[in-house]
């Protein structure tokens, strides 16, 4: 009974004990920086960072070009007890630039006065980001990484079945 209650107790700490680490806070804090996933060459679009704590100054950069903006409050609910706590992160900025002409891959970029950092990559596309009659093109050949390693792993499996079937059949003279 007391090896059973050990291993109880083994395998609560080996599912349980590592919570902690994921709870841990990273300094400095980071958050989500969001532009159109596709922008046209010369076009006008909007980069918004969220997460960030009001009033933090926001510089985000873009192509070399710097702007700033203040972090404001989010709208939040004011109800009860949840309107009298205040939590840190939950503001946002934006901020609008100017796409390149040249077609590729940009990155946005986002830092704040208190050390709030975060990065997104928009791509500046020669066509309209939809194409008439479709959807966009995502750039995946429809088979994961994931996928792949799940159709190995079932061959080999297969194979290691055959062989063991083989195996069994074969007649041992005695």
């Amino acid at each position: 009974m007391k090896k059973f209650a050990l291993g109880l107790v083994i395998a609560a700490v080996a599912v349980f004990g590592s919570g902690v680490a994921a709870q841990a806070s990273t300094y400095p804090p980071s958050g989500t920086v969001e532009a159109p996933p596709q922008v046209v060459p010369g076009g006008i679009f909007t980069a918004t960072i969220t997460g960030c704590a009001p009033p933090e100054v926001m510089t985000f950069v873009f192509q070399g070009e710097s702007k700033t903006a203040i972090c404001v409050e989010a709208a939040a609910k004011k109800s009860g007890f949840a309107s009298l706590m205040v939590a840190t992160g939950t503001g946002t900025a934006s901020v609008t630039f100017n796409a390149p002409t040249t077609p590729g891959n940009y990155v946005v970029t986002a830092t704040g006065s208190a050390g709030f950092r975060g990065s997104t990559t928009t791509s500046v596309v020669a066509a309209p980001a939809t194409p008439v009659g479709g959807l966009p093109a995502t750039g995946s050949d429809g088979i994961s990484t994931i996928t792949m390693m799940a159709i190995g792993f079932f061959a080999v499996g297969g194979g290691l079945l055959v062989v063991s079937q083989m195996r069994r059949r074969q007649i041992v003279a005695a």
